[in-house]
């Protein structure tokens, strides 16, 4: 999904290349050369480049997971991609700090490549100019890999090996990788920006005993305590990011992510899965039971508005997050509390009445123990510096219902249909506007003086979660150019 919306609209926020004095190399006295506030010289010069923003352009992504649908089943952007060489899927899994570095390297090399195309050679071309423009280029990581939940109580040691070794690296290759570049030209580009996953399940709540109950309002100051290896893992990522960015050796950006509806394809194991299935199957046209008791609440948030927030932090200029997140970079995300009874109820009221009978049934067989879990868990959220940096408001009920059935229309059963959104226009310049800064205008990869050579590795998850389970289920439609449907928004692509 993030993939797709980058290839639609290529322009992206990043540092300008301009040329930066210092370097990591020792003083002869042994100590690092160090500016205002004894940190790394280097360092103060990068943030000042930093604060002159300008728009590049995506011109290569690198998608690495452990497993890739067929071609003819990818979302049509990304497919298009495939086949035009602008997106290399690489198979792997970051456990092995081999394939991190290979990822790595494959963004070099698309690097050079692009250089070399600007200078009308081939890409086997190769000599001091081109270590320059690859060195000058700027390369991006979305770090979106994990082993879920269920999975992480299952298996403690592949849980560690992904999440926690995974992070670390993925966070050296991009270490390395800006070591080298400074080491092989002294036109410097920015800190790779390398925007992290992280989840609620860094903060532990339930138990009498626990810093957090469930009528606290969470906020990003909140103290992590996870109850899971998985939070675990998550937590410890966040406070690599903070100290790799710390130290200048890459620009973190965190994303706590609420449970995440409604997610495509078949459910997986988490226990608030429920939550997608009582949307997801009965537009399908099939019965669902729910192990949730109907009237439990539960903190969730959309697809797109996830897409729009890992792009948003993103591109937000490094001077502004450093004003905004200071140390620590990771925020919370705005969420939703609802109930699987609203969702419900948000179901039958996005559907056409004259359809209701071609719905699924939602049968609730609730077990006391999980819903109260569930129930457990907080579901006020105060994602003040989030919205400072420009994420979108949490969404609906019925903006997730919508938001569904707009982008997996093949996955609704036959004879299902949509009641049109209301035709308040105040509320519609705002679906158009938030669709905008999702999908991106179909005009704006078009500026003729961005720059071309902005390498994206974009890493979705390992196998489960929503990584895998979107990335395998969402790329079978959705994208794409479609025609005016009155909301003004024919120039842009349907997004999930």
């Amino acid at each position: 999904s993030l993939a797709a919306s980058l290839l639609t609209d290529r322009q992206i926020r990043a540092g300008a290349r301009v040329c930066a004095g210092g370097d990591d190399d020792d003083d002869d006295d042994g100590k690092k050369n160090t500016g205002s506030g004894g940190r790394p010289k280097a360092e103060t010069e990068t943030e000042a480049q930093e604060a002159r923003e300008v728009q590049e352009v995506v011109s290569h992504i690198v998608l690495a997971d452990v497993a890739f649908p067929p071609a003819d089943q990818m979302q049509p952007a990304v497919a298009r991609g495939v086949a035009d060489g602008t997106v290399t899927c690489r198979e792997g899994s970051v456990a092995s700090k081999e394939f991190c570095d290979s990822l790595l390297g494959s963004a070099s090399a698309c690097i050079s490549t692009s250089a070399s195309a600007a200078r009308g050679g081939s890409s086997e071309q190769h000599d001091s100019s081109s270590d320059s423009s690859s060195s000058s280029a700027s390369v991006s990581i979305f770090h979106l890999s994990a082993v879920m939940s269920g999975q992480g109580e299952a298996d403690f040691d592949l849980c560690l090996d992904v999440n926690l070794r995974g992070t670390m690296h993925m966070l050296e290759a991009a270490r390395a990788h800006s070591h080298s570049a400074r080491s092989r030209s002294r036109s410097s580009s920015r800190r790779i920006r390398f925007v992290y996953a992280s989840a609620g399940a860094t903060i532990g709540s339930g138990a009498p005993q626990d810093w957090i109950q469930k009528q606290d309002v969470i906020t990003d100051a909140v103290r992590a305590a996870p109850r899971t290896t998985y939070g675990m893992t998550k937590a410890v990522g966040e406070l690599l990011l903070a100290d790799y960015s710390r130290r200048s050796f890459v620009d973190g950006r965190g994303a706590r992510l609420p449970t995440v509806v409604v997610r495509a394809g078949r459910p997986n194991a988490a226990t608030t899965s429920c939550f997608s299935g009582v949307v997801r199957e009965p537009l399908a046209g099939v019965d669902a039971v729910m192990p949730i008791a109907p009237d439990v609440r539960h903190a969730v948030t959309g697809v797109r508005n996830v897409v729009h927030a890992l792009r948003r932090l993103h591109d937000a200029p490094a001077e502004a997050m450093d004003a905004v997140l200071g140390v620590d970079r990771t925020v919370f995300l705005p969420a939703t509390a609802l109930s699987l009874s609203e969702l419900e109820a948000a179901t039958r009221k996005v559907v056409d009445p004259s359809c209701h009978h071609v719905l699924g049934e939602v049968r609730y067989e609730a077990d006391a123990f999980l819903s109260d879990v569930v129930g457990g868990f907080p579901t006020k959220i105060d994602a003040a510096r989030a919205l400072e940096i420009g994420c979108l408001p949490a969404p609906t009920a019925e903006e997730l219902v919508r938001d569904y059935a707009e982008s997996f229309a093949d996955a609704l059963a036959d004879g299902i249909k949509i009641v049109p959104r209301g035709e308040d226009a105040a509320c519609s310049r705002s679906t158009a506007q938030d669709k905008a800064d999702v999908e991106g205008s179909a005009t704006s990869s078009s500026s003729s003086d961005a720059s071309t050579n902005n390498v994206v590795a974009c890493l979705t998850g390992a196998g489960s979660g929503i990584g895998r389970a979107v990335a395998v289920r969402l790329a079978r439609g959705g994208w794409g150019p479609r025609e005016d449907e009155g909301g003004g928004l024919a120039a842009n692509p349907r997004a999930c």
